[in-house]
């Protein structure tokens, strides 16, 4: 990218399960969906509308954009997601505004009353009340959030163990991109440098 900062995961619409919502739902009351990613084709869920009311968690704007994550500055969302600032140049330069184009379809068809989107902050939200595919719908917050009063005891515990030397502890993580500053991977590592004596992170 013109600012330096890495090209990131672009999530398609495309799987090769032609499951749909009925399918998935069975007898269910309720459908949540949340990263579906080559999980879910959209042209053959959403072909199906069913009656099950859909929920859909969103943990970024992928739904509703041309495949990227976090638009950051850009506004293509909004338009149509035309010279992809996110993508290489190895990749087709109108691919995320075909799929784009092929969100809006697939929206455009669906009942206003479904989904329901539920964001996990005000500032997501905004972005889905601002965008076409995605104004239509109704958008609930709801924060992932952490009760500082539940937890506040277990990190002097654990640490107590730790000192004691009767809690041999070990730490992993997986996931894809820990070097995107929004997933500040930095402050766990820096938690498992100052608190074990064998920190490979």
């Amino acid at each position: 990218m013109a600012d330096g900062s890495a090209f990131e995961y672009l999530s398609v619409p495309y799987a090769n399960s032609p499951v749909t919502v009925a399918e998935l739902a069975g007898d269910a009351d309720l459908l949540m969906l949340g990263w579906v990613a080559k999980t879910i084709d959209w042209r053959t869920f959403f072909n199906d509308k069913g009656t099950v009311p859909i929920v859909w968690r969103l943990a970024d704007l992928s739904q509703l954009t041309g495949g990227c994550h976090y638009p950051d500055q850009c506004t293509g969302f909004v338009s149509g997601c035309h010279s992809c600032p996110k993508v290489s140049a190895a990749l087709p330069c109108k691919a995320t505004s075909t799929i784009w184009k092929l969100k809006q379809q697939i929206f455009a068809s669906i009942p206003a009353e479904q989904p329901t989107f539920v964001a996990q902050s005000k500032w997501l939200a905004s972005l889905v009340r601002s965008s076409p595919l995605g104004s239509r719908f109704r958008c609930e917050v709801i924060p992932n959030g952490v009760d500082r009063e539940v937890l506040k005891g277990c990190r002097s515990l654990s640490m107590n163990w730790h000192h004691e030397g009767t809690y041999h502890r070990r730490c992993g993580s997986s996931t894809f991109g820990v070097d995107d500053r929004r997933k500040d991977h930095r402050f766990m590592r820096r938690y498992v440098r100052r608190n074990t004596r064998n920190s490979h992170c």
